[in-house]
């Protein structure tokens, strides 16, 4: 079920729009709250799929706004704008910044149900071809050129806005022994099995990447250093339990993870806050493996 924020602070607005998109085709998330809205759209209580912005909500707030526009773009989730019938050149400049249609209040029931299941169906098939272009094959998890991607975009946000954004590198200990004794399809299985976990320890709107060989990033949004230490310890004592039951053989293994955390990692860039976390992942696999350096 696509999921649909709605963010206005008109009760009427909020009520037509909910009017006219049936419960059963979609998953209505409604916030009168611009900034508490934003941080639903960045996934903290769940992604979603189309905003609908009240453009009277962000009227005299640029800064707001322009956090509107940058989650569309970075998150490549349409924006529609609502708002009472204005010249062309008006909304025109609307689209022109980025939001992806302005809808005129009051609202059509009919329009705005043909409106949102066009760009729902548009988004989609962006995924699905996204999805072909980015997926690590193996492992089901992202790729690096992915990771390289969505890391500088979403850490330009958390620089520009204060907000907390953490990564963790993650190396499988020994792995080159799992490969020499029981072979590289058995190696295959412990990685697409070992992504599988760390997957499931996430949040949704976290990500998951084969940063290279045995290594894992983990992109992790609003999110402090004392969270990221927290889903990072769940992580390893999860595979440090697991078995990994593979043909002729059941196989334990363990992970190392280096953790970077802005702000209190004062970083300028993606570059640097992947060193930091790089040099701790280092560190904790020279302190003796099977455990997390975070500071």
């Amino acid at each position: 079920m696509s999921r649909v924020l709605i963010v206005s602070a008109d009760p009427v607005t909020s009520a037509q729009v909910g009017a006219a998109l049936p419960d059963e085709m979609y998953d209505l998330i409604s916030d009168t709250d611009g900034v508490h809205a934003l941080a639903k759209a960045a996934g903290i209580e769940g992604a979603c799929d189309l905003m609908l912005l009240d453009r009277q909500l962000v009227l005299d707030d640029v800064s707001l706004y322009e956090r509107f526009i940058d989650r569309a773009r970075n998150s490549e989730v349409p924006l529609l704008i609502i708002g009472p019938a204005t010249a062309p050149h008006e909304w025109a400049r609307l689209l022109h910044e980025g939001a992806s249609a302005y809808i005129t209040t009051p609202i059509d029931a009919d329009a705005l149900r043909a409106q949102v299941a066009v760009f729902m169906r548009a988004k989609e098939r962006h995924d699905q071809l996204r999805a072909q272009a980015v997926i690590d094959e193996l492992t089901g998890a992202y790729n690096r050129r992915y990771l390289d991607e969505q890391l500088a975009a979403r850490l330009a946000e958390a620089l520009r806005y204060g907000a907390a954004f953490s990564i963790g590198l993650v190396d499988i200990d020994h792995f080159k022994n799992v490969n020499d004794t029981h072979g590289h399809q058995v190696g295959d299985l412990v990685l697409a099995e070992t992504a599988g976990i760390i997957r499931h320890q996430m949040r949704k709107e976290d990500l998951l990447a084969r940063y290279g060989g045995e290594e894992f990033a983990l992109m992790l949004p609003h999110t402090d250093r004392l969270g990221a230490a927290i889903l990072a310890e769940r992580i390893r004592e999860a595979i440090a339990e697991h078995a990994f039951v593979v043909p002729s053989a059941t196989i334990s293994i363990t992970i190392s993870m280096g953790l970077a955390s802005f702000p209190l990692d004062e970083v300028g860039n993606d570059a640097e806050l992947l060193r930091v976390a790089d040099t701790r992942l280092y560190e904790a696999k020279r302190g003796g493996r099977n455990q997390t350096v975070f500071e």
